[in-house]
């Protein structure tokens, strides 16, 4: 089996129909779909079923990002092993044949996909998109010192190679941003990793301000760690996407600014807190946090 569509879901709605149909409908057939669910209360095992494809159950106690995409490596056989959302829709019937193609480099250990905001998608995403996800290729390749730009990945469409995968899987203790962690870790270990812009999925987030705010806590918490604490120093680069956040909405779409405004201040308020969450009683780290287990079951 050249790859294996390893889908992570939990109440995954009706865009998991969509987004089955789509990788079904993909011109690269040689692959198998394998859906591993933590606890889904509406259709989705229904929809899994229909489709055919192969679906294992966890508990939702045994759910982390990391700790569930390895299974991957248990449940499916493909050469290349292909790592996608489940509000991630592929975008055309190429979206897997050009993730794959990166691997014709033979020291690309890992690619991700490039990500289009949704039609409805408030202009703080579409500026988020514009700046992470740029309509050109590129390699990143092993150097001395390494940015988090050198590492930016995202798994919600993403192919690692399976023989590098076993020897360096997502490291479980990881609550989030396993993908940039194990992007680093390649780098360092002399692989180099791929964004494949011709790959492309619609996936982006409509969030209001607390959830918002809990992921930037997240998010914020988790790049410390994988940083080495070199995300403390995010303040002037932080406030230089501010800056330009604030000139595209008012440029594109100024009747959202006050939207703009308030995400702004969650992402603030979530980043400042998340950084400092290793301070924070428990009760704390598990109200701010948008995965409230993990503060109880962290090594």
């Amino acid at each position: 089996m050249k790859a294996t569509v390893f889908i992570p879901t939990k109440n995954g709605g009706e865009d998991f129909e969509r987004l089955l149909q789509a990788v079904k409908n993909q011109t690269e057939k040689d692959h198998e779909i394998v859906v591993v669910d933590s606890g889904s209360k509406d259709q989705t095992l229904e929809i899994a079923r229909r489709f055919g494809v192969k679906f294992y159950e966890i508990p939702p106690s045994e759910f982390g990002h990391g700790r569930t995409r390895n299974l991957a490596l248990k449940y499916g056989s493909g050469e290349f092993i292909v790592f996608l959302s489940q509000d991630s829709i592929p975008a055309n019937d190429r979206w897997l044949s050009q993730l794959l193609s990166a691997f014709q480099n033979p020291k690309v250990a890992g690619a991700f996909s490039r990500q289009v905001p949704r039609e409805n998608a408030p202009v703080a995403q579409i500026f988020f998109h514009e700046q992470h996800f740029p309509p050109l290729s590129r390699i990143n390749l092993p150097k001395e010192n390494l940015l988090p730009s050198d590492y930016f990945f995202s798994d919600a469409s993403s192919a690692v190679r399976r023989s590098v995968f076993e020897k360096y899987p997502f490291k479980p203790s990881i609550m989030m941003t396993e993908d940039q962690e194990w992007t680093k870790r390649m780098l360092k270990k002399g692989y180099a990793t791929a964004y494949q812009a011709t790959s492309e999925v619609t996936h982006s987030h409509h969030y209001n301000f607390m959830q918002t705010m809990r992921r930037y806590f997240d998010s914020a918490y988790c790049l410390v760690e994988i940083t080495d604490g070199a995300f403390h120093n995010f303040t002037k680069s932080g406030a230089s996407y501010t800056m330009r956040e604030l000139g595209y909405t008012l440029r594109s779409k100024p009747w959202e600014l006050l939207g703009t405004l308030k995400d702004i201040v969650a992402k603030v308020i979530g980043t400042t807190l998340g950084m400092r969450a290793k301070k924070l009683p428990l009760s704390m780290q598990k109200f701010f946090s948008m995965h409230a287990y993990y503060w109880t079951q962290k090594p």
